[in-house]
């Protein structure tokens, strides 16, 4: 497990008590999300509260794997993962409620990032993300409009499809059903499509799609609009495309962990998290669509976001997560057997 200490605990003057002192621990993603949620979230909480923050970091399915074998004893204090995983960890039990009265800016969060079991809030959305189209300017001359470009011959040759080990994977194929006539229970149709794309890969994670493309390895792929917009605003000759046909979406969420050692920290940080500045500061620093209302963006900063200029949530399509957790197996094995051996 790497930890990683971003910030020193400071003596506020004589009257902070030791508990505001303490050091708490945040289990959350690496690479550009860290260094974005560290200047957003993080530095600032030790700044307003001088408690330390403690960085346990690892992808989403790496903190639910440790939340899940640290369920007697937990290490963790406060959890960042995206959805998938964060339905998960509620099912296993790990998660405490998250208290309104405790985190009072949990009535800021738009609906759509407010995530429950009945009347018990176990995630809050603090970005949103989506899945759409990248291509190479410089190679492609007829920009994809649509998923279905994919399998349409234009680009033969030149596309790498998502695996199923990828966060968004199997919410890739769960649409890829759905506008090719299928659903969830019948994956024939999209299956059958997805064979025509004759990939010339099969990625695995952003980074590895972000580095096929710095390669010129790849011209189209689908690719997280939050590092795609990452490879264009450092002058890759790229565009980022939110397809006609619907861009897949999902939310990165702050999670409490359940007997966590320092659960008031805890939920201060979570409500630091929450607050219009660190959304802003998150939608700049990582091109995340903000969760909180009423987040008034800079107009270079809008047009980046992973509905456009001028779009919302709503034009997003979110992930029935439960259904794809229950299906996750029997759509990976297909996935494998049809289309990425074929």
């Amino acid at each position: 497990m790497k930890l990683l200490t971003i910030a020193t605990a400071t003596i506020l003057g004589a009257g902070l008590s030791a508990a505001q002192a303490q050091s708490v621990t945040v289990g959350v993603f690496g690479g550009q999300a860290q260094t974005a949620f560290t200047e957003c979230v993080f530095r600032p909480f030790t700044a307003k509260t001088g408690t330390k923050v403690v960085l346990d970091i690892g992808a989403s399915a790496v903190t639910l794997n440790k939340l899940v074998a640290q369920k007697s004893a937990p290490a963790m204090d406060v959890a960042f993962m995206d959805g998938g995983p964060s339905e998960q960890a509620a099912a296993a039990g790990v998660l405490e409620a998250l208290d309104a009265q405790r985190i009072p800016n949990l009535a800021n969060v738009v609906p759509q990032a407010i995530h429950a079991q009945g009347d018990r809030t176990y995630a809050a959305g603090v970005l949103f993300y989506s899945f759409g189209l990248l291509y190479n300017k410089d190679t492609v001359k007829e920009p994809p409009k649509a998923w279905a470009d994919l399998w349409s011959g234009k680009y033969k040759g030149q596309v790498a499809l998502p695996s199923m080990q990828i966060s968004m994977g199997l919410p890739f194929l769960a649409h890829m059903a759905t506008i090719s006539g299928g659903s969830m229970t019948d994956l024939k149709p999209a299956l059958e499509n997805l064979r025509k794309v004759d990939a010339v890969a099969f990625f695995a994670s952003a980074g590895n799609i972000s580095s096929m493309f710095q390669a010129e390895e790849v011209a189209v792929a689908p690719h997280f609009s939050t590092s795609a917009l990452e490879l264009i605003k450092a002058g890759a000759p790229l565009e980022f495309v939110a397809p006609t046909d619907k861009p897949i979406a999902n939310d990165s969420r702050v999670h409490l962990v359940k007997n966590g050692p320092h659960r008031n920290e805890a939920e201060q940080l979570i409500d630091m998290s929450l607050t219009k500045e660190a959304s802003a500061c998150l939608a700049e620093k990582f091109n995340g669509g903000p969760s909180i209302k009423d987040v008034v963006l800079k107009p270079e900063i809008a047009r980046l976001m992973p509905w456009g200029k001028d779009g919302s949530v709503a034009d997003l399509v979110m992930p029935d997560w439960n259904e794809i957790n229950a299906r996750r197996s029997e759509m990976t094995a297909l996935f494998e057997a049809q289309v990425a051996r074929k």
